[in-house]
């Protein structure tokens, strides 16, 4: 099939999909990355992306003007996950192999300094300031809470069984963990305190039972809500944050991976690994509004900081997808 052909396809899903004058999603072109590629990360700039490349042991560099690999980064491990500092001068990567949190200078693309995380590290996520990171440590069962200014750990926080997911909501006071395994099936709360001077970080709560595996988390821009994946039942959980109690559970089907939500809150991009697609929930309804197809099992998924473009990496076709995101008011 002809991109113009998959493009077309594409925009007539959404066209029977969205309401009028509202998206416009169309598939633009597919960058061939490493093997198994696991995350794509745009860059604060947006000039460039980051995508780990898990069973080949890279992350491919992506232009995001050529949309090209322009560089392929030796990590000699198993690179998951990737955030950046917010003047994008840092990229933090979490390498599953080698138990290590890789701190990149984005301007060489070679590697700053390594520190040692718990066992398999899988998600790191940067606070909302920029001075704190959260590693997500799969098989020790624990989140690591790492000083930016320093680049040392203050805080090793248990949790559930193989934790992944992370988000901290924009105020700073509480971190949401999605642990995976069906001996969890659960979201830890874990509550910030810096009274005194003193930094405290535990679990509060366990919301349970997220049925089943729930894997990523994102916070809504206002602090009510965080969204969670349940991996293998096909949905979504809505998660109101002030009773830090399951007030939806939404049924798309497939088995729905990453999340990303737009600034304003009122769209939810979805990585939907055993549909092959990309989903898109509109948060005012909680309804899937836009279905379109996409490579086979999609995991990694980003917006560019202007939220002009989508990248979907395809896990299985080695390959990252890039579809432009138009919104159009009625």
């Amino acid at each position: 099939m002809s991109r113009t052909t998959a493009s077309l396809l594409i925009l007539l899903a959404a066209v029977h999909l969205v309401p009028a004058d509202s998206l416009s999603v169309i598939v633009i072109d597919t960058i061939a990355v490493g093997a198994w590629p696991k995350a794509v990360e745009v860059a604060p700039s947006g000039k460039f992306a980051y995508v780990t490349n898990f069973a080949g042991g890279t992350i491919s560099v992506i232009d995001c003007e050529s949309l090209k690999v322009t560089k392929t980064i030796k990590v000699h491990g198993a690179p998951v996950e990737a955030d950046y500092s917010f003047d994008g001068k840092l990229a933090y990567v979490t390498d599953f192999q080698h138990n290590r949190l890789l701190i990149y200078d984005t301007d060489s693309h070679t590697v700053k300094k390594e520190l040692k995380m718990g066992i398999n590290p899988k998600i790191i996520k940067l606070s909302p300031d920029g001075k704190l990171a959260f590693v997500s440590n799969w098989s020790s069962w624990t989140v690591s809470i790492v000083d930016l200014t320093k680049d040392s750990i203050i805080a090793r926080v248990k949790v559930g069984v193989n934790p992944r997911g992370i988000s901290v909501l924009p105020d700073q006071k509480k971190v949401y963990v999605a642990n995976f395994d069906t001996k969890s099936n659960s979201v830890s709360v874990i509550t910030l305190d810096t009274a005194a001077g003193k930094f405290t970080a535990k679990v509060t709560k366990t919301i349970a039972p997220i049925k089943y595996n729930p894997r990523h988390t994102v916070a809504t821009p206002d602090t009510k809500y965080v969204y969670v994946s349940a991996f293998n039942s096909g949905r979504i959980i809505k998660i109101e944050t002030k009773t830090d109690s399951v007030m939806k559970n939404l049924k798309i089907g497939g088995k729905p991976k990453t999340l990303v939500i737009t600034k304003d809150g009122k769209y939810l991009l979805i990585a939907n690994f055993g549909g092959n697609r990309l989903d898109i929930i509109e948060t005012a309804t909680d309804s899937v509004i836009v279905s379109i197809p996409a490579g086979k099992n999609p995991c990694g998924l980003d917006l560019t900081p202007d939220e002009k473009r989508i990248y979907l990496t395809n896990w299985t076709d080695n390959n990252v997808m890039v579809f432009t995101f138009d919104r159009f008011s009625p």
